[in-house]
């Protein structure tokens, strides 16, 4: 729980940060029925299997999410988290080069409240949390000794599912009537219980929103 702690408590600080801009210098956070989301950024993630962390390792996190407001203060949508981590062998002088790649995915129902006035410096401020349901991806891959090239692997990989919940805050800063840029951290942990027995992954995530 220690990294889930200090996630959480770095994204305070930095939204904290964004929050102290001059309102006068950024849009009314007033937003439009709907929204789409995109956004990217590192994340530190750790696997475990029979409950032992045996993973642990930065990759990249690709986000999307879209959905709807309910009023001034909420809304709800679809999360769909992910983190991608590739470790191997590199280098002319050995003879295999074995990559092992983990990747986790999240698809949440996911609910945010903005608890700031939206002509304030902190109507940008967010809260997210949901769940649903979760995959995570293990593969072990080497070069095809068929191809000269070295484009072909062969790859053994296994595709195991189970359930995950976020825990996200934020801020967005309204760049014009439709268009919105901020900073997330999240904190996501998946149950799998089988081979894989969780995942989790977390980091800051630099977003990017469309109202409509």
């Amino acid at each position: 729980m220690k990294h889930h702690v200090n996630l959480l408590a770095g994204l305070a600080l930095a939204a904290t940060a964004l929050a102290a801009v001059p309102a006068h210098a950024l849009q009314p956070h007033e937003r439009s029925d709907w929204y789409f989301g995109l956004g990217f950024g590192p994340a530190r993630g750790v696997a475990w299997t029979n409950d032992e962390g045996w993973f642990w390792d930065t990759g990249a996190s690709p986000q999307i999410r879209a959905g709807r407001m309910l009023g001034r203060r909420f809304s709800v949508g679809i999360d769909a988290q992910t983190w991608f981590n590739e470790i191997g062998t590199a280098g002319d002088d050995v003879p295999l080069q074995l990559k092992l790649r983990l990747t986790g995915h999240l698809w949440a129902l996911a609910f945010s409240w903005y608890p700031g006035e939206a002509d304030g410096p902190w109507g940008g401020f967010f809260t997210r949390a949901g769940a649903g349901p979760a995959i995570a991806n293990f593969a072990l891959a080497i070069p095809d000794p068929e191809d000269p090239l070295g484009a072909r692997e062969l790859q053994a990989r296994i595709d195991e599912w189970g359930w995950g919940m976020l825990l996200a805050v934020g801020y967005e800063a309204r760049i014009s009537q439709h268009f919105a840029a901020g900073l997330q951290l999240s904190s996501n942990h998946l149950w799998i219980d089988e081979t894989i027995s969780r995942v989790w992954f977390g980091g800051p995530v630099l977003q990017f929103l469309w109202y409509f």
